[in-house]
């Protein structure tokens, strides 16, 4: 019960932080959705890669909800620390809390949605080098259609 409460309280700072400084993603907005709508949009877009039934889809959300409220809360704390930040030990922490994040989904998906979700990481791993570190709108093209 104290973890909801916290989490309630967590989503409704970041909502207020959010709501009062629209604009301030930096990431082509992408930072300045809420923590439910980058997982929700995760979440379709696994929904449509995997084939996820209604439970699964419903467990996931959940883990993609608590994964976007550490980034969301991250961030707020990285921009009001002031100084320059140390992008090195926030990439780090990014790609543990990613590696963490897949283990939870992976252990919720069957065998042969495993297969998928590979795949889908690697194509994400690859959309991502081809940036070249800039961020991107997620819900955006799966398996980098329309990237050329």
């Amino acid at each position: 019960m104290k973890k909801i409460a916290v989490i309630a309280i967590a989503l409704f700072t970041l909502g207020s932080v959010g709501f009062a400084q629209p604009g301030q993603g930096g990431q082509g907005g992408r930072m300045s959705r809420s923590a439910t709508e980058r997982a929700q949009n995760e979440t379709l877009n696994l929904v449509k890669a995997l084939s996820l039934d209604v439970e699964q889809t419903g467990k996931i959300l959940e883990i993609n909800k608590k994964y976007a409220v550490q980034d969301s809360i991250r961030m707020v704390e990285m921009r009001n620390q002031g100084g320059q930040p140390d992008f090195q030990a926030l990439r780090e922490q990014m790609q543990k809390n990613e590696t963490a994040k897949a283990a939870e989904v992976t252990a919720l998906l069957k065998p042969e949605q495993i297969e998928k979700f590979k795949k889908y990481q690697e194509e994400r791993a690859q959309r991502r080098q081809g940036m070249g570190g800039q961020g991107r709108r997620e819900g955006g093209p799966q398996g980098g259609q329309g990237q050329q």
